[in-house]
């Protein structure tokens, strides 16, 4: 079994733990994600009564960062660590501003405001609250998780990355799939259209770093 850090570990805009990067880790070798998930359930019992409490939040900056989750169909199997990490960003980081919204497959006309995918919102309305300085961070498996490779998927966020980049370039995606799974699917596209990552301790590093410039 895993051995689990406690550890907060900030960078910057510190928007993640050590928690969620070593789970990501395990989970891209992990053949049972029930047994992963029991692991996990088990080892924030353990040590709950160690961590509540020791961490305080830093001096907040005025950072805008944009959360864009995929959700539901391929992405089902990355819920919980997606959620971790709106959560960790949320609550845990000292960002000033963190919106998140959700979708299914690619961000459309219209998004979502929960993970239920329910109030429906217009991306517009979303992007209207962006300006230059605002990061924008997207989580999807881009095709890869089934390893699809479609054109209208293709194109259709090509449209979306281009409306954002009317309110800013400070874009990032991070995929749960292991990059080599990447290959002969529409994620490996996209990935040459924007800084694409993969959600591991490095790629949370990089797409951090790229939200930054």
């Amino acid at each position: 079994m895993l051995e689990h850090n406690t550890r907060r570990v900030w960078i910057d805009n510190d928007f993640y733990n050590s928690q969620l990067l070593l789970e990501w880790e395990e989970y891209q070798d992990c053949q049972d994600i029930d047994q992963l998930f029991y692991n996990r359930q088990r080892a924030e019992v353990e040590s709950l009564s160690r961590s509540r409490g020791i961490y305080q939040r830093r001096e907040k900056n005025h950072a805008h960062l944009l959360i864009l989750v995929d959700q539901e169909g391929s992405m089902t199997p990355f819920h919980h660590f997606s959620k971790d990490l709106v959560e960790t960003a949320q609550y845990e980081s000292s960002i000033e501003k963190v919106d998140v919204v959700y979708f299914h497959n690619l961000p459309a006309e219209y998004i979502y405001q929960n993970r239920f995918l329910t109030n429906k919102v217009a991306l517009k309305t979303v992007l209207s609250q962006c300006d230059s300085e605002t990061r924008v961070l997207i989580v999807s498996d881009g095709g890869a998780a089934r390893g699809y490779r479609r054109r209208e998927r293709i194109s259709a966020t090509i449209e979306v990355i281009s409306e954002i980049q009317q309110h800013t370039n400070l874009i990032a995606w991070l995929n749960p799939v292991p990059q080599p799974r990447w290959n002969s699917t529409s994620a490996k596209i996209i990935s040459h259209l924007v800084p694409m990552f993969p959600m591991n301790q490095e790629g949370l590093i990089q797409a951090i770093a790229t939200l930054q410039r």
